[in-house]
């Protein structure tokens, strides 16, 4: 039940940001917080889908033989959950084969030297707790995650500008 939740969450988000919706952001937030969550359930999934010879085909050709994942249905398209480099990955297939999106999971290690650099510069007194990198038609998109003792800030980084999007304060 929690997975085809998370997995609508995942996919509205993962548009949204690339649409520049910024209510999508959250979403982004949300995301990180149930990442476990998410891996675990869509790792004891029972039920396997099925996907046709042309989302294989074009998973393959993006991917590499050797990745392979979990496949589950989002509306009309097919999500498939799969480690990537020792990272957690996630693709979006038309039902024709036609790539949407990935997203990547991962910490700073994941953020070229350059962003890092660039992201540090800009948030000194804050440490990076998560990054996603989101590709979608042509589309490269940073989302960084950060925070310190008191605020948790959400930052995306596209086209070399950065621009922050959401700034709680932590409780104490």
């Amino acid at each position: 039940m929690k997975a085809p939740i998370l997995y609508a969450l995942i996919a509205c988000f993962a548009t949204g940001i690339c649409a520049g919706n910024t209510g999508a952001q959250t979403a982004v937030n949300k995301a990180a917080l149930f990442s476990n969550a998410a891996e675990k359930s869509y790792n004891e999934a029972s039920n396997k889908t099925v996907v046709n010879t042309k989302i294989k085909k074009a998973f393959i050709k993006e991917f590499g033989e050797t990745t392979t994942g979990a496949w589950s249905v989002t509306g009309n398209n097919f999500l498939n959950h799969f480690y990537i480099d020792g990272r957690r990955a996630n693709a979006l297939f038309t039902k024709n084969g036609r790539l949407i999106y990935t997203i990547i999971y991962g910490t700073e290690t994941l953020l070229p030297a350059d962003l890092k650099a660039f992201v540090q510069k800009e948030y000194q007194c804050h440490d990076i707790t998560s990054v996603f990198e989101i590709m979608q038609q042509g589309r490269h998109i940073w989302v960084v995650q950060l925070q310190n003792n008191d605020k948790v800030i959400t930052a995306r980084i596209e086209n070399g500008e950065l621009e922050q999007t959401q700034q709680f304060t932590r409780s104490k």
